[in-house]
């Protein structure tokens, strides 16, 4: 026999059989984590966690025996109390539906970060002189400012950046990525480079990330690999073993660096709308095209005709959407284009449309979203990391239909839990403070209407995410057959709300097994 995949994991062992399968009792070790892979049959013992109505339950013990990538057997044992309190934790893996992978690379190669929030004006032009002397490229390039974040509530000048990085090409990405700021050298540069559009006076970009992604050069590929493998190495950590790739830059050379990145997870791909559609390469296991990221501005540009146009031609070559919305009345104008697009044609991805964020969802837009068949992907964790935003540049009365994903959910809408990470932290300690805890301590401005339990939130971290996408979905996520797709842990993570998951181990089945 080959040797198990449970010889990976370092100094857990608690016994092991000379028979096919080893078996092993995991304890409580911080790491390094683990890959139980279906290159090896292998047998682990815990107490699955899985939704039980409202709540997270344990189940007793459970020895789980895994071959070529499906559960195989699952077994509950009979043993003592004493045994069973010593006995490890198995949770099934969670998903991010909607994170921007590439940025969080890119930012971790950052030299310097933003000042620590609250900061001046003042404070944010000395981090990018920083910056400016640190950075040795072509560009020089700083993530995440907010408006909120400064105690002025004003941004620098367009000759205040000029006078922090005189020089070089400057970009500071807005914590949205929906903006940038941009120094003259920067201005001048795009233009050089072919730009066309005017730029105004003020320091802000909105709207043309896009373009810019297209027309800047990107990181040394070797420094972003490095940089992507420490990224799937900590949201392994938070328990993520599948992830979607959203930005709407995407293109065929992202595609093939995630490819080289070899990460832990699998990651389904969502192609920009310019990207070449018809010279997709194979995907190697791990990687999976998942459908098309559309990016209208707002309401007038999914009115244009771009918008009508790109829905029509991913229809035609059967690619599902994940279409960005953030207000309703841009929503309800992608439903309106939707209706009378064409159908999809078979063939190509499996999945749901969906929309991404439905920030701001009135109970009209959630009746219409129901009757669409369309899932919706959203951030409740949003009301934490940028709930002083949403106080302040919203009335009051519109505070209650932020993220209303019980609404959604009991309206039928297939909902997801993502984090559109760089912008916010992945994992689901946040979204279970701000998903089940909306309407009380920080966050009772928000109100208790849409609050959901901690049952429903687990459900859309592991469960709901393999529905939209297609593929079958069962709460009992270790029964025979199912994919071998989970976590072992050291420890209960329920108290403290998974804010002290500890995985020591993953099972990660290929893309042939998930299917």
């Amino acid at each position: 026999m080959e040797p198990s995949a449970l010889d990976l994991i370092p100094d857990l062992s608690g016994h092991r059989d000379s028979g096919a399968n080893a078996e092993v009792s995991v304890a409580a070790q911080p790491s390094p984590i683990a890959r139980l892979t279906d290159q090896a049959d292998f047998r682990v013992e815990g107490r699955p966690l899985v939704r039980s109505g409202d709540a997270i339950e344990a189940l007793p013990p459970y020895r789980i025996e895994v071959r070529a990538g499906r559960i195989l057997a699952a077994e509950e044992l009979r043993v003592s109390a004493a045994r069973a309190a010593e006995t490890s934790f198995l949770m099934p893996g969670l998903a991010d539906p909607h994170l921007h992978l590439v940025a969080m690379a890119s930012r971790r190669l950052q030299r310097a970060c933003l000042p620590q929030a609250p900061y001046s004006r003042q404070d944010l032009i000395d981090s990018i002189a920083e910056t400016a002397r640190l950075e040795s490229g072509s560009w020089v390039r700083l993530e995440g400012f907010e408006e909120a974040d400064l105690r002025e509530g004003t941004l620098p000048t367009l000759a205040e950046l000029d006078a922090a990085c005189p020089n070089r090409p400057l970009r500071v990405r807005h914590a949205s990525r929906h903006a940038s700021l941009l120094n003259s050298a920067a201005r001048r540069w795009l233009k050089n480079a072919g730009w066309s559009p005017a730029f105004g006076q003020e320091a802000l970009l909105v709207g043309r990330e896009i373009e810019l992604a297209r027309l800047l050069p990107r990181a040394d590929t070797q420094r972003l690999r490095e940089a992507l493998r420490e990224e799937g190495e900590a949201l392994l950590r938070v328990g993520i073993t599948c992830i979607d790739e959203v930005t709407a830059s995407n293109d065929l050379e992202r595609l093939e660096l995630l490819a080289s990145a070899e990460l832990p997870q699998h990651i389904r791909f969502w192609l920009g709308v310019d990207a070449d559609w018809a010279a997709i390469p194979s995907c190697p296991s791990g990687l999976s095209i998942a459908g098309i990221k559309l990016l209208p501005r707002d309401a007038a540009a999914v009115q244009s005709p771009w918008f009508g146009e790109a829905v029509a031609r991913a229809r035609q070559a059967g690619f599902p959407l994940a279409i960005h919305a953030v207000e309703p009345d841009a929503m309800a104008s992608i439903l309106e284009v939707l209706a009378t697009a064409p159908a999809r044609k078979s063939g190509g991805p499996r999945g749901l449309d969906r929309m991404e964020h439905a920030s701001l969802c009135p109970p009209a837009l959630v009746a219409a979203l129901a009757a669409s068949g369309m899932a919706v992907v959203t951030q409740p964790a949003f009301l934490v990391a940028r709930g002083a935003r949403y106080r302040r540049q919203l009335e009051q009365p519109l505070w209650q239909w932020l993220y209303p994903v019980s609404s959604l959910h009991e309206a039928g809408v297939p909902v997801a839990f993502s984090s559109d990470a760089p912008v916010a932290p992945p994992g689901f300690h946040a979204v279970l403070e701000a998903a089940c805890g909306r309407g009380s301590g920080a966050l009772a401005d928000f109100g208790k209407a849409e609050r959901v339990s901690p049952g429903l939130a687990f459900a859309a971290h592991s469960r709901t995410h393999r529905l939209i996408r297609g593929e079958n979905a069962v709460d009992q996520w270790f029964a025979p057959g199912e994919a071998a797709d989970f976590l072992v842990l050291a420890g209960d993570p329920r108290p403290g709300d998974f804010a002290n998951l500890q995985v020591v181990a993953a099972a990660l089945p290929s893309e042939g097994v998930r299917r």
